[in-house]
């Protein structure tokens, strides 16, 4: 599978999703998750607007 057909499966599941959990680890080894609604505007994956 190519970048391209990544970024093309991500988007499809950010569209027909509600909300979305965005999830990482900080250099302590921490977690942060945060939870969103699902984006009224993106441009592609590289940025939301919620």
């Amino acid at each position: 599978m190519t970048t391209r057909d990544l970024s093309k499966a991500a988007l499809a599941v950010i569209e027909k999703s509600g909300r979305a959990f965005i999830a990482s680890v900080d250099d302590e080894g921490f977690p942060n998750l945060k939870a969103m609604l699902k984006p009224r505007e993106h441009n592609g994956i590289s940025s939301f607007d919620i």
